[in-house]
């Protein structure tokens, strides 16, 4: 008996005590060491992966720009080519590839800057949460936005990558131009996947606003920064947290129950808006949906409708026309418009307004930008009103306001698109007409404003200065530069001297000369025969170091715009297809039965639109929408077009989102309730040009003979 417990527990009991001690060993130790050793691997590993896409992102960075300085180069050289070709018969270059080159640089430039847009966090969005949320829920809703928008890259630069395949394995070309199609459409799956890569990216990125501080080389505020950092939780932002699941959740369910699609698609897409997701996804997500699950077609159509949407001459005025702007908004151009504008009016009373009206006039029209105008010219405009007594809500709403002035005035980008945007018979309207028709509006715009800013003030209080012609005439000679170029554009494009791609491409040739030769040509013959002279390179406001930047902010801008119309028009193809348009007017008819009442409607909706959406949103998303209607109703396409125009132009400064009200409380440092109340009047008076404008098609229509 005692042999065999003796064996039992040698032979059992024992190894088994040692296999459930090795157990408990390893539970007690060793899965723990495991653990940590599974944790400091994953670490590493992501450590490693950061550091690797780094690297890539710097060197595709330093790619992008060179390949879009370039391009931007090259473009311009082409189409002044073509249009010397054109201007004298004697010129016989040939060169009738040159257009086509210019396209495809600029499909490239443009899908490279909405890259280089997503790595700058520049993409056009309209983010309510970020006024509503804390900060806690402001992060969470980032999430959430940037998340889906790498995701609906990613899935984009599947489909295009499928596209270009296709093209590749038939061999397509492009008409005569000798390069195969799809080295043209490589631009698509390679920007697209470097998107989705830098959206996820932004996920664990800070602030943008502290990022701009630390890359100007200024410390950002430490209270800031503290506050920044709270990580408490509202009861609004944990509904959030649980919102997007839920609508996903809530989405699948719909679609297995046989819901109402339509409502799916928009609800979702309402979320995303909500939340901040750039504008390009919102209008990608609803034509994947319609494409998908009410057209019942390919998504691979969706990459071939927006490269064959961006194959149109038309846009390439777009980025010209924004390099043009960037090259003299970077000079001293601001600073001459105003010294022009102050010295031939400012004496009178109610005088320096006047001057702010005309300045933001000039400037916009060059710049065309209205948020850019603000900053350059009421960062100057607005201290020196106050120093002259004019009140302060008065003169915030004054610099706010004017700026919207060059979106009239061509050249004018938003007119521009709208002319792509909304096409009669499948062509586009004509960009010229566009813009000779903006004129008349464009300065019965500036006259109501001139007029109330005359009599808004006391006269009696405001001083008559001397009238001072030496000055007017230094100032006119040193400001006289870019005026010209406002001149020049204008009756060239009237004349039919230029086309809209051509004046884009003169405007920037000529804005180089001026900044780097012209004026500092100028600057410097005034020196006269003083002994110690400056040298010619010291009075180039724009150092040629300082190119590179303008030209990669230019195209950034151009970017954000490029996507977004490239994939609404891929949107437009499908709603045209599905004659969603001809339904609405059907439905539209049955309600109003005459043109003055559509108009009334038209001009209430924009309106209101135009409260919450930006003026190139608005027209990339309802144009092709309301445009067949107003035809239907007998309205004019090229008035129709001002309407839509004069009525988002005073979107910019209607609350709860223009933008202008948001950049002037933020350069002048006052408060946005401050800013509201004082662009309250001006949204009156433009009102009131919106109703001529509307009633009276002449205003419109006959600088054009009609």
């Amino acid at each position: 008996m005692g042999d065999l417990l003796q064996w039992l527990a040698n032979n059992i009991f024992l190894p088994f005590g040692r296999f459930w001690g090795f157990v408990w060993f390893f539970i007690r130790f060793g899965f723990s060491q495991l653990f940590f050793t599974i944790i400091m691997v994953i670490t590493f590993a992501l450590s490693v992966i950061k550091s690797v896409y780094k690297i890539v992102d710097k060197i595709v960075y330093e790619v992008e720009k060179v390949i879009i300085v370039l391009a931007l180069i090259v473009m311009t050289i082409a189409v002044l080519l073509v249009a010397v070709d054109r201007w004298f018969e004697w010129v016989n270059f040939g060169w009738f590839w040159l257009t086509k080159l210019a396209m495809f640089l600029m499909i490239w430039a443009g899908f490279m800057g909405a890259s280089v847009a997503t790595k700058r966090r520049e993409h056009i969005t309209i983010d309510i949460s970020s006024k509503v949320l804390t900060l806690k829920g402001g992060k969470i809703a980032t999430f959430f936005s940037q998340a889906f928008s790498a995701g609906f890259c990613f899935y984009m630069a599947k489909l295009s990558y499928l596209y270009m395949a296709e093209s590749f394995r038939y061999g397509d070309k492009e008409g005569v131009f000798p390069i195969p199609l799809w080295i043209i459409q490589l631009v698509l799956p390679i920007t697209l996947s470097m998107m989705g890569a830098r959206f996820i990216e932004n996920i664990f990125r800070g602030s943008k606003e502290n990022e701009d501080l630390e890359a100007s080389g200024i410390r950002p505020d430490p209270v800031v920064m503290k506050s920044g950092a709270d990580t408490s939780m509202a009861v609004k932002d944990i509904i959030l947290a649980g919102l997007f699941p839920g609508l996903v959740l809530g989405s699948l369910l719909a679609f297995k129950l046989s819901l109402s699609i339509g409502w799916l698609v928009f609800i979702n897409c309402l979320f995303l808006f909500f939340i901040g997701t750039p504008l390009f996804v919102l209008i990608g997500l609803a034509c994947v949906f319609c494409v998908i699950l009410i057209g019942n077609g390919d998504p691979i159509n969706i990459p071939i409708d927006m490269f064959d949407a961006v194959k149109k001459e038309t846009l390439l005025a777009i980025p010209l026309f924004i390099l043009a702007g960037g090259i003299m908004t970077a000079g001293s151009i601001s600073t001459k418009l105003i010294e022009t504008a102050k010295s031939i009016i400012g004496h009178l009373p109610g005088g320096l307004a006047v001057s702010t009206v005309l300045a933001c006039l000039f400037f916009a029209a060059i710049s065309g930008s209205s948020p850019v105008t603000v900053i350059a010219i009421g960062s100057i405009m607005f201290p020196a009103l106050l120093k002259e007594k004019y009140d302060e809500d008065f003169s915030l709403g004054l610099v706010s306001s004017a700026g919207t002035l060059g979106i009239l005035i061509p050249p004018s980008i938003p007119m521009i698109i709208y002319a792509i945007m909304a096409p009669v018979d499948g062509k586009a309207l004509s960009v010229r007409e566009l813009f000779v028709a903006g004129v008349i509006p464009g300065l019965l715009v500036v006259l109501i404003l001139c007029i109330y800013s005359i009599f808004k003030q006391d006269i009696a209080n405001l001083k008559v200065k001397k009238f001072d012609i030496k000055k007017v005439l230094s100032a006119s000679l040193e400001g006289s530069f870019s005026l010209i170029l406002i001149v020049l554009i204008f009756f060239g494009i009237y004349f039919g001297i230029f086309t809209a791609v051509e004046a884009a491409a003169v405007a920037v040739a000529y804005a180089a000369l001026v900044e780097f030769f012209l004026q500092p040509a100028l600057s410097y013959g005034r020196q006269g025969n003083a002994e110690t002279k400056q040298k010619f390179s010291s009075f180039i406001e724009m150092k040629p170091s300082e190119v590179p930047k303008v030209f990669l902010d230019s195209c950034s801008i151009m970017g954000a715009l490029f996507v977004i119309i490239v994939i609404a028009m891929a949107l437009n193809r499908f709603l045209c297809e599905e004659q969603i348009p001809q339904a609405a007017a059907a439905w539209l008819s049955a309600k109003v039965s005459t043109k003055i009442g559509f108009l009334f409607l038209v001009n209430i909706f924009l309106l209101l639109l135009g409260c919450v959406m930006d003026i190139i949103s608005a027209i990339l998303i309802v144009a092709p929408l309301l445009a067949p209607i107003a035809i239907y109703y007998g309205v004019d396409p090229i008035h129709f077009g001002i309407i839509f125009i004069v009525n988002l132009q005073i979107g910019y400064i209607t609350p709860p989102i223009g933008i202008n009200l948001f950049v002037a409380s933020g350069v002048f440092k006052k408060p946005i309730v401050q800013v509201i109340r004082g662009t309250l009047p001006f949204v009156a008076i433009l009102l009131i040009a919106l109703l001529i404008v509307t009633y009276v098609p002449a205003f419109s229509l006959i600088l054009l003979g009609r």
